[in-house]
C-alpha cells in the first residue's frame, strides 16, 4: 500500500493534475557518443554489456533508455527494480545527499495501481449515473402523478413544470461533462497503462545470446527536495536576492545481474 501511495503522485503528474520539476542529465564519461539527441554509455562486465541513455524528465519521473545484452554463457534476470541511483547536491560550501538509494520504479507495480485507477473511476462513474437516474425517475413519477388533475393551482404546477424543465436541462449538461470527464480519465489511465506494459523494461530472465531492452523510470521527487533554489543577499532594491549555484551529481548503479562501474550524470533542474 505504501509503495503504491508513493507511486501515484508521480502518475498524477504524468496525467497532468500536478505540476513537478524538470531536470537534464549530461555525463563527462570519456566514452559517451551521442545518438539523436541522447548521450549513450555502455558498461562491460563479466559478459554482459549494459548501455544507458538518459531520455527525458517525464512528469514526476527520469527515464533512462536501458538495454542488456548477454553475451556469457548463462542466463540472467534483469530486474528493472535492482537498478538504483545515488544523488547528492553541493550549494556553496554545504553538501547534502541522499540517505539510501533510489530504486527504479517497479512497472509490475505501475500497472497494478492503474488497474486499480481505472477500476475505481469506473465504479464511481457508474455510481453518479445511477444516482443520476434514480433522480430522473423520481422526477417523471412526481409529473405524471400530477397529470389529469384540475384545481385552483393549475397555474403553479405550469411554473413548476417549466422550473422541471430547466433543471433537467442543467442535469443533461452536468452529465455530458461528467460523461467527457470520465472518457478523458479513462484515456489518459488506459494510455499511461499502455506506456507500462509494452515501453517499460520489465523483470526478464535473459539467455545466453539474448537481449532485453526498454525505459527504466526513477521518481524525482528526492532530487526535487535537494535542488531547491535557496536565495542569498538582501532582497531589497540596492542588493537583490540571487540564487546560490547547486551543483549536483546523479549516480546510476547498475543491478548485480549485470555488475559494472557506476556511471555518473551531472544534474540540471531547468523548472
Amino acid at each position: 500500500m505504501k509503495r503504491a501511495a508513493l507511486l501515484l503522485f508521480p502518475l498524477l503528474a504524468v496525467a497532468g493534475c500536478v505540476s513537478t520539476p524538470v531536470f537534464r542529465l549530461a555525463t563527462d564519461e570519456p566514452d559517451a557518443r551521442w545518438l539523436s539527441g541522447q548521450q549513450i554509455v555502455g558498461r562491460d562486465s563479466a559478459g554482459v554489456r549494459t548501455v544507458v541513455s538518459f531520455e527525458r524528465t517525464w512528469g514526476g519521473y527520469l527515464i533512462f533508455d536501458v538495454a542488456v545484452v548477454n553475451h556469457s554463457d548463462t542466463t540472467i534476470l534483469v530486474d528493472p527494480e535492482a537498478f538504483r541511483y545515488t544523488f547528492e547536491a553541493t550549494r556553496g560550501d554545504r553538501r547534502r545527499a541522499l540517505e539510501s538509494p533510489v530504486a527504479a520504479v517497479s512497472p509490475e507495480l505501475a500497472i497494478a495501481t492503474l488497474d486499480r485507477a481505472l477500476g475505481v473511476e469506473q465504479s464511481a462513474y457508474e455510481t453518479r449515473a445511477g444516482i443520476q437516474f434514480a433522480g430522473d425517475a423520481l422526477s417523471v413519477v412526481a409529473a405524471l402523478a400530477t397529470i389529469g388533475s384540475k384545481d385552483d393551482h393549475d397555474h403553479d404546477r405550469d411554473r413548476d413544470c417549466e422550473k422541471h424543465d430547466h433543471d433537467d436541462d442543467d442535469g443533461e449538461s452536468a452529465a455530458l461533462r461528467d460523461d467527457v470527464a470520465h472518457d478523458r480519465a479513462m484515456t489518459n489511465l488506459a494510455e499511461l497503462r499502455n506506456y507500462w506494459a509494452s515501453r517499460a523494461l520489465r523483470i526478464t530472465h535473459v539467455g545466453p545470446g539474448q537481449s532485453v531492452g526498454g525505459k527504466v523510470a526513477f521518481a524525482t521527487a528526492p532530487l526535487a527536495k535537494l535542488t531547491q533554489t535557496e536565495y542569498t543577499g538582501e532582497a531589497d532594491i540596492r542588493r537583490p536576492s540571487v540564487p546560490e549555484k547547486v551543483t549536483a551529481k546523479l549516480t546510476l548503479h547498475c543491478p548485480a545481474a549485470t555488475p559494472a562501474a557506476p556511471i555518473e550524470f551531472r544534474v540540471e533542474r531547468t523548472y
